[in-house]
């Protein structure tokens, strides 16, 4: 029997020891595995709304490079200390290890990826008195669900702790939001073999070679214009302003007059030949 007071007046409550227990053995033996801050904060509250308090854990051998890595563990630790969050960091880059467990098999990489991460959740779940895991990579909808549910269960059997699933996906873009207004480092993926950050790079150099050879068109890297071309012609071009298209029939045309001095030949072509080439096709 428990007594609360209420403006002095008491109030008793008759509440079941065992339930009480049974409750606060269930707050405190969740282990939160976590990707990345930002991820997490969705993931958590979404936890503690259900009367659940879970412990972070970082473990994510898979993130590249060194740099990005310890911006998105720093970026935890101190998140977790601003919400008051238990966390227990696994602090190995263990990229060598990612990449032993991955090759030869890459198209089976983000089973594996999955697998690493649960299995040493799950493992240390189970060494350390953790009575179920889950992860905050539930909720990204650029994930397998499906595919990591089943792994999950797998580690889960494996080490005899329960898996707890909860799938936070529909607060994604909720989380992602409140990660900016609280300036959290956020980036898309880390992932060194993401099949998304291959895609992104290869959209930026894309469009950093049309930017560029947009600004040459249009002669934005010309600077002057009565300058002696040195070294490659291809730098040249960019330094005296000639369009790229133009580059190689000057070029065509330098080496079949075999001049003597490459740079004066390339520059005296420039101005006197580069007219007639439109004749010439």
């Amino acid at each position: 029997m428990i007594h609360y007071y209420a403006n002095k007046f008491p109030l008793i409550l008759t509440v079941n020891p065992t339930i009480i227990s049974e409750r606060f053995d269930f707050l405190s033996g969740t282990l939160l595995h976590i990707c990345c801050a930002p991820c997490s904060i969705a993931c958590i509250d979404t936890l503690r709304q259900e009367g659940i308090e879970p412990v972070g854990f970082w473990y994510n051998p898979n993130i590249h490079p060194m740099k990005e890595y310890k911006m998105r563990k720093n970026t935890l630790v101190e998140y977790a200390k601003s919400i008051d969050l238990k966390l227990e960091i696994e602090n190995e880059y263990g990229l060598r290890k990612f990449i032993e467990a991955v090759y030869p098999n890459w198209d089976n990489r983000c089973a594996t990826c999955y697998a690493l991460r649960f299995e040493e959740t799950a493992r240390y779940a189970a060494e350390h008195g953790y009575d179920r895991f889950t992860s905050t990579l539930f909720v990204s909808p650029y994930q397998n669900h499906e595919l990591m549910r089943q792994i999950c269960e797998q580690m889960a059997e494996k080490y005899g702790v329960e898996y707890l699933h909860r799938d936070f996906s529909p607060r994604f873009r909720e989380g992602q939001d409140k990660a900016r207004e609280l300036g959290l480092y956020c980036r898309i993926t880390a992932a060194v073999f993401s099949p998304r950050r291959t895609a992104i790079a290869s959209a930026k150099r894309r469009k950093s070679r049309t930017t560029r050879r947009r600004k040459t068109e249009i002669g934005v890297f010309r600077r002057n214009p009565t300058e002696i071309p040195r070294n490659n012609r291809f730098t040249n071009a960019r330094k005296t302003g000639i369009l790229y298209h133009v580059l190689a029939p000057v070029a065509q045309l330098d080496r079949a007059l075999d001049s003597d001095s490459k740079g004066h030949a390339f520059e005296s072509h420039r101005a006197y030949h580069v007219k007639p080439l439109v004749s010439l096709k």
